[in-house]
């Protein structure tokens, strides 16, 4: 049970840093969206403006950012209070579906679905598998 729990650990661990990185990307995207719109007033392209206006509602109104925000704080707490593997079964059993804060009528999703292909292997490609 004792590599079991290291193994947990080291992926709380590894989920804490996506999840900080990932904070990082929506906040440097927030910087920069206002950064393009100051820009594109000073060179008198004002048909711009409301569309950068649009990717910054976009993105601050993102599930994904929701949802990286809410793990990277939830994973920060289990990282720093739980001494044991009782309490980590217990925070996330805790965490699991608590959507109580989130005003989850006015996120949007922002998710491209036509960037990727369509991916349905044939049955004997994955038997070959």
């Amino acid at each position: 049970k004792q590599w079991y729990q290291r193994r947990v650990r080291g992926a709380f661990n590894r989920a804490d840093k996506h999840a900080r990185q990932m904070e990082s990307f929506y906040r440097t995207n927030e910087r920069e969206v206002l950064e393009y719109i100051v820009k594109s007033y000073l060179a008198g392209k004002f048909n711009k403006v409301p569309e950068l206006f649009n990717l910054q509602e976009s993105l601050s109104r993102s599930i994904s950012k929701v949802v990286f925000a809410l793990d990277k704080i939830w994973l920060s707490f289990i990282l720093t209070t739980a001494s044991s593997w009782q309490q980590i079964e217990t925070l996330v059993a805790t965490a699991k579906d608590d959507l109580s804060l989130i005003d989850c009528d006015n996120l949007i999703d922002n998710r491209d679905y036509n960037c990727n292909e369509q991916c349905s292997p044939r049955a004997s490609e994955l038997e070959s598998l």
